[in-house]
């Protein structure tokens, strides 16, 4: 959705950018939409005597974290039904990921044991990223 703003920062009432909008002067950003972010699509202009920004508001990007806490893990792994299920599985494999799951300051993304314990459930890389990034709404 795009925004015309004024000096103040306030949104015009009918948010309808003219095509010919040229803008050359710098005004406050509008609160973006839950989930959104602003994004500036020039510098401003005048329009019927006065002073415009032109905005555009798109989804905000979503980042996979490099790293969770284990307990951030567990509450995420939990919260989807499958702490029992991953639980179940690490204790079938090597003593050094069972003790990764114990002991562990941090689980990377890119963690080797996530990823055969992953395959082993028949998770997608991209179930990995939704779980990290559960995981790191956690906090």
């Amino acid at each position: 959705m795009q925004y015309l703003t004024r000096l103040d920062g306030s949104v015009a009432s009918g948010t309808l950018v003219p095509p010919y909008a040229r803008l050359t002067r710098p005004t406050p950003r509008p609160v973006a939409p839950d989930g959104h972010v602003m994004l500036d699509l020039g510098d401003g202009e005048q329009i019927g005597g006065m002073w415009f920004q032109k905005w555009t508001s798109i989804l905000a990007p979503v980042v996979v974290p490099e790293f969770v806490t284990p307990l951030q893990a567990r509450r995420a792994l939990r919260a989807i039904g499958i702490l029992s299920v991953v639980q179940a599985a690490l204790a079938q494999d090597s003593p050094e990921a069972q003790e990764a799951w114990e002991y562990s300051v941090s689980i990377p993304r890119n963690d080797a044991i996530l990823f055969r314990i992953a395959k082993q459930l028949g998770m997608t890389d991209t179930q990995i990223d939704q779980i990290f990034i559960l995981a790191d709404s956690l906090k």
